[in-house]
């Protein structure tokens, strides 16, 4: 549905935007994020998250803190 309801371009976008979270996560070595974006991707192929605005939402905050706030190392 995703696919039909954006277009082509929007499908196209969607892809480099996942594969641009997942390389960056594996760059920066962020286990959580990459599960993150492991699991949201399989959820992608299942099920329509994106079009209700909770999925929306769900995945633009969680995916924010996980892949843009820095973890203090000690």
């Amino acid at each position: 549905f995703f696919a039909t309801a954006t277009g082509i371009i929007g499908l196209l976008s969607f892809i480099r935007m996942m594969i641009y979270l997942i390389v960056l996560s594996v760059k920066r070595n962020h286990g959580t994020a990459i599960f993150f974006l492991s699991s949201s991707a399989i959820l992608f192929l299942t099920e329509n998250v994106l079009v209700r605005s909770d999925g929306i939402m769900y995945f633009a905050v969680i995916g924010y803190f996980l892949l843009f706030f820095k973890s203090e190392k000690k």
